[in-house]
């Protein structure tokens, strides 16, 4: 049944890149997009948001076609977008980026699909029969301490945006209302927010690391 689900939602998406294809202004990247790529990768946070206003639509759409669970649409759509954030210098400079972009999604869409329709793995019990490791239960602690130092550095509307979704289970539409802004800042926010975590942490496990070298 997930072979045919997903050689349904294949063809579903095969086509799609082409016609992004088709509705970009040539056959290869406009100087104007390549400029703001330029600058999406010296870390412009404006620059982003423009690309984010001109492409998040088309992806969307693209990827309703994509997925058989409209649920899946809006956090596929924030992994391609981070896609963009995080390697804007990947697109080629001969491919439109409505297709560049259509191209990561219809892979994105495959695993989110794969990962739906794949039963969770049941837990491994535990072999000692003493409950939790206290050394395991002191890493976990560390881990949820360093998550919070990171969390309190960020601006404040991204740890915001972040909190109400992660802690207090907001969907984008509820961060929305209560924050008085569009969905497509929430999703913004979202992604420069798990940027800058990952950042934060990357740095923070580099500084450890020369520590103890």
């Amino acid at each position: 049944m997930e072979n045919n689900a997903c050689t349904s939602q294949s063809s579903a998406c095969s086509d799609t890149p082409s016609v992004a294809a088709a509705d970009s202004h040539s056959a290869s990247l406009p100087d104007t997009e390549r400029a703001l790529l330029d600058r999406v990768a010296l870390q412009d946070q404006h620059a982003f948001a423009m690309l984010y206003a001109r492409y998040a639509a088309p992806v969307r759409r693209y990827l309703l076609r994509c997925l058989s669970q409209a649920d899946l649409v809006d956090d596929v759509l924030q992994e391609v977008m981070l896609v963009l954030w995080q390697r804007p210098s990947a697109c080629p400079p001969t491919v439109p980026l409505a297709a560049w972009l259509c191209g990561i999604a219809r892979h994105k869409a495959r695993k989110a699909m794969r990962r739906a329709t794949t039963p969770p793995e049941p837990p491994c019990p535990h072999l000692d029969g003493d409950g939790d490791d206290p050394a395991r239960v002191v890493l976990d602690q560390e881990a949820t301490r360093r998550l919070a130092r990171a969390l309190d550095t960020l601006p404040f509307y991204e740890q915001t945006t972040l909190r109400l979704l992660v802690h207090q289970g907001c969907s984008y539409q509820d961060i929305a209302a209560q924050m008085d802004t569009p969905i497509s800042t929430v999703r913004t926010r979202v992604a420069r927010a798990c940027h800058r975590l990952r950042a934060h942490v990357v740095a923070e496990f580099v500084e450890v690391s020369g520590g103890i070298s």
